[in-house]
């Protein structure tokens, strides 16, 4: 219940287009810039309000809430 989901791998930006390879058990992902939240996603891809100006960092959800092992582009 409580083990950590995997970080996304190959993450990919274009434009204000994030992408990424789906964590098999995500429930979702949670998108922040540095440790702020900018969006949830339940597929592994996500489009920017605007440019991030600090870490754009990607944790997958488990369905319990916990979060993954982080991502960073």
């Amino acid at each position: 219940m409580m083990e950590k989901l995997p970080a996304p791998r190959k993450l990919k930006k274009q434009g204000l287009k994030v992408s990424w390879k789906n964590v098999s058990a995500a429930a979702g992902y949670v998108i922040f810039d540095d440790d702020k939240v900018i969006g949830f996603a339940k597929e592994p891809a996500f489009n920017l309000a605007s440019d991030v100006k600090g870490t754009l960092k990607i944790c997958a959800v488990n369905r319990y809430g916990s979060l993954g092992i982080e991502s960073t582009l």
